[in-house]
């Protein structure tokens, strides 16, 4: 059971660590719909996008780390130093994602107050129970693992 939930989850967060490059790297796909209203228009002014950038850049980066991670349940892959830290980075995403499902009760997250703009439809209908889903993988590898 521990290999198609390896799959599953490394296969997730390698396609948003590329997306958030994608997006770094100045592709619009999707972005108008991931990003709340306000943070849409502070994005749009060119002394924030090197910013908006970076941080993009930092996020892909640990996305594409985590899905390293997941898939070295997988492959066994994975360096002997980082070996015994492997449950705890695994349990800590588990808890961050699940924060991130649950959400702030205003903006983001599943009992979120706000409607009508684009990202809090797909907030509410994709992004946090993506997010539940990728809190669960992580919840049966370390029990499964």
């Amino acid at each position: 059971m521990v290999v198609p939930l390896s799959l599953l989850l490394g296969l997730i967060l390698l396609f948003l660590g590329l997306l958030h490059i994608y997006w770094a790297a100045g592709g619009t796909w999707a972005l108008a719909s991931a990003m709340p209203p306000e943070m849409r228009e502070k994005v749009a002014q060119p002394e924030q996008q090197t910013g908006f950038r970076v941080l993009t850049v930092l996020v892909a980066l640990g996305l594409i780390f985590s899905g390293a991670v997941a898939l070295s349940y997988l492959t066994g892959g994975i360096p002997d130093g980082i070996l015994p830290y492997r449950r705890w980075f695994a349990m800590a995403l588990a808890g961050l994602f699940l924060v991130r499902a649950i959400g702030d009760f205003n903006q983001v997250g599943l009992f979120s107050r706000q409607h009508g703009d684009l990202f809090f439809v797909r907030d509410r209908t994709v992004y946090s129970p993506l997010c539940l889903l990728v809190a669960g993988l992580w919840g049966g590898l370390i029990l499964l693992a």
